[in-house]
């Protein structure tokens, strides 16, 4: 492994029911993880305010929201979000970010038809690259139109924060109606080609992912981006325990994709002994997988002991 340099960010989606801030920074670092990342939803805390706390707290992890809900949110007031959590984080922040639709309720609460998630994510991307890398900045969309903004502060890193593109390949959501309706297999990646720095999928096999690539970098050929970086994250929930069995049990009962069925799990989650995890991840750093962002979507009272057995008795094969 020591040619494949593999990254480890551990979800602290429960936040300060979980533990005090400060502590969860010390305990991750202190158990060689790479970063912190926590979810952006209407059940969340609010990722930005707990991200000024973990930079504060913390010296070298990085920090990442996985993944933000692009239309739901102004890009005028993101830009600003955005570039001072990487101010104060001295240039540690990754965006993660998605096109949303899972909870049309959300929508429907903002008075946005789940209809223009597309153009305005779209919008939205285009808009905080204009605002991160110009002194002042113009914008005349379908969605979006302003004239000659400045936007204050400017992110420590440049361009500008890795941004990273979200995103399921296929599969079902369900409308406001109650109706199912098929996800397209191919946006999420154009997206990510397009204008991306990193594609970050969810419920995705190895063999899925690795077709995700092979999409991938023909899609930024096709957009002239084949020789920009690009980091290949995959989000995942995991479970590590003594028995297979035992542990995906435990990942079911979590796992609220799935309807919380072991065969769901079995298909999409890291779980089983630390071998069997090892095992399954390997599969997924040979389709390409650099950063794994690893969500303990388990029982409140299992999630410290999750964080540290993954780290102690999992990490290490990947480290050196």
């Amino acid at each position: 492994m020591a040619n494949r340099e593999i990254r480890f960010s551990i979800g602290y989606d429960q936040g300060p029911r979980l533990m005090p801030v400060s502590e969860f920074a010390h305990l991750a670092e202190n158990l060689g993880y790479d970063g912190i990342t926590l979810a952006s939803g209407s059940t969340s805390f609010d990722p930005f305010i707990i991200l000024a706390q973990l930079a504060a707290a913390s010296e070298h992890l990085l920090l990442s929201i996985t993944v933000q809900v692009l239309p739901l949110i102004h890009p005028l007031i993101l830009a600003k979000q955005v570039a001072t959590i990487d101010q104060v984080s001295n240039g540690r922040f990754i965006f993660g970010v998605g096109i949303g639709g899972d909870r049309p309720v959300q929508f429907k609460n903002m008075g946005i038809p789940t209809t223009d998630r597309g153009i305005r994510t779209d919008e939205s991307l285009e808009i905080l690259k204009g605002l991160w890398t110009h002194d002042t900045f113009s914008y005349h969309g379908r969605i979006f139109e302003f004239d000659d903004v400045a936007s204050f502060p400017r992110p420590v890193q440049r361009p500008h924060p890795p941004i990273w593109i979200a995103g399921r390949v296929g599969g079902v959501e369900i409308q406001l109606d109650g109706t199912p309706k098929r996800k397209s297999r191919s946006a999420a990646i154009r997206r990510a080609a397009k204008y991306g720095d990193g594609w970050l999928p969810y419920l995705m096999t190895p063999e899925g992912y690795g077709q995700s690539v092979d999409k991938l970098r023909a899609y930024t050929k096709e957009y002239g981006r084949e020789d920009d970086p690009m980091t290949l994250a995959h989000t995942v929930l995991f479970s590590v325990g003594d028995d297979y069995d035992e542990a995906l049990e435990v990942a079911a009962a979590g796992n609220p994709f799935g309807g919380h069925q072991k065969e769901f799990s079995q298909k999409y989650d890291i779980v089983g002994t630390p071998k069997d995890c090892i095992k399954r991840l390997e599969q997924y750093v040979d389709a390409g997988v650099r950063h794994f962002i690893l969500k303990p979507y388990v029982a409140p009272a299992l999630i410290l002991g999750q964080v540290q057995r993954f780290a102690r008795d999992v990490m290490p094969h990947f480290r050196g």
